[in-house]
């Protein structure tokens, strides 16, 4: 029944296709590089149970640069595990059942179907060293029967234990928060494009935009074609008003994946910003193409309209916005601008009430709702209207 559940998860992952998760091809990686690293994380996973030390939230995989020598000295470890378990089988039939048990459970998550780019990962061990600690356990057991210092490696094993669950709580530690975890990461490993830019993120989350920049530019320079770093890099760039350099960042990120919605919608809003409205809306145009459920994009279109006097064309684009999204008080508000620039002075009313509405300390909208009051006469309705708007920024 568990080979069946697992084969089922495995057809799953072949036939699950999206941005998130991905089958590496054989192209990329050819079957004798995945073999190779295979076999060395067979290896290191060994190791790392042994002296665990150097561990890492991410292991980059090291592709046509892996390290020869260690792929053959790991390949001579578990053929020399193998033929001692094996050997006493029939005396120690727990040693076959421990060592199979880690060679079999790990296969699924060993690469030779490579799903991610990382070369091996800490969490792929939690099943597959049950039978190694079932080995050992066993063993240890067995030839300490009839040994006189029993107590002495008992003592042993209890001092293990200590200083084990003394690297666990350090290791935890390393876990507290995104800086930690990804500056200890680029500690542990070499060339770890994912953790610089990770690290890059938290460090823009805090406002700390030039280091973050440092980290996505180190990133992009190890991995070229890492589209995520390069939209990441561009964000920053935008954030600090370098748009010309947020430019160059996003259409990287169109080079190497053309259509990225959010990446088109970036590139719709910086024209916007350096008054480029006609290629805004083309990239726009390009993100509902994409996506046609981007409230955002949608928006976009409305206000490069109202910004290029085509109020009617603004109006069908805040409208589809509202469609998608239909509590966002600002594009309400906007839609009333496109009303009111229309002179449909009921529709801009009725927009802008559904603005405060939903926003009741929406004072812009409170104004424009009194200037929609004045311009038809409604004297006594747009001075309550501006007294609102008055209350609210005078808070």
């Amino acid at each position: 029944p568990l080979l069946i559940l697992a084969a089922g998860s495995a057809a799953v992952t072949l036939s699950y296709k999206s941005e998130d998760t991905w089958i590496v091809p054989l192209g990329d990686f050819p079957l004798w590089l995945r073999v190779a690293n295979a076999v060395l994380s067979y290896g290191m996973y060994l190791w790392k149970t042994v002296w665990p030390v150097s561990l890492a939230m991410y292991y980059p995989h090291p592709g046509q640069g892996i390290s020869l020598w260690q792929v053959v000295a790991a390949g001579l470890v578990l053929i020399g595990l193998t033929i001692y378990s094996l050997g006493y089988g029939k005396r120690r039939p727990y040693l076959p059942v421990g060592w199979f048990f880690y060679l079999g459970t790990l296969v699924p998550v060993l690469g030779i179907v490579q799903v991610g780019s990382q070369a091996m990962a800490d969490r792929f061990t939690y099943m597959p060293l049950i039978g190694i600690f079932i080995a050992v356990v066993w063993l240890v057991s067995d030839l300490i029967s009839r040994w006189h210092f029993r107590q002495l490696v008992l003592g042993v094993c209890g001092v293990v234990l200590v200083a084990l669950t003394a690297a666990a709580w350090n290791q935890a530690g390393y876990w507290r928060d995104s800086v930690t975890l990804f500056s200890r990461t680029l500690a542990v490993t070499e060339k770890n494009w994912l953790a610089l830019n990770n690290l890059g993120m938290a460090m823009a989350d805090a406002g700390l935009f030039p280091p973050a920049i440092s980290y996505f530019e180190e990133a992009v320079r190890i991995a070229p074609d890492y589209a995520p770093a390069y939209y990441n890099l561009g964000l920053a760039y935008e954030n600090i008003g370098q748009l010309q350099r947020a430019i160059d960042c996003y259409r990287e990120v169109l080079r190497i994946k053309p259509d990225d919605e959010g990446t088109l919608f970036r590139m719709g809003v910086i024209h916007a910003r350096i008054g480029q409205r006609p290629q805004a809306i083309g990239f726009f145009k390009e993100a509902v193409r994409v996506k046609p459920d981007d409230a955002r994009a949608w928006s976009g279109l409305g206000l490069a309209h109202i910004e290029l006097d085509q109020p009617r064309e603004a109006i069908f684009y805040y409208r589809e916005a509202l469609r998608l999204h239909p509590d966002n008080a600002v594009v309400w508000n906007n839609l009333g601008a496109a009303y009111a620039r229309s002179d449909q002075s009921q529709e801009a009313i009725a927009s802008y009430k559904e603005a405060v509405r939903i926003s009741p300390d929406y004072n812009t909208a409170w104004y424009n709702l009194g200037a929609a009051y004045e311009k038809i006469g409604q004297l006594r309705e747009a001075d309550a209207a501006y007294r609102e708007a008055q209350r609210i920024k005078s808070k």
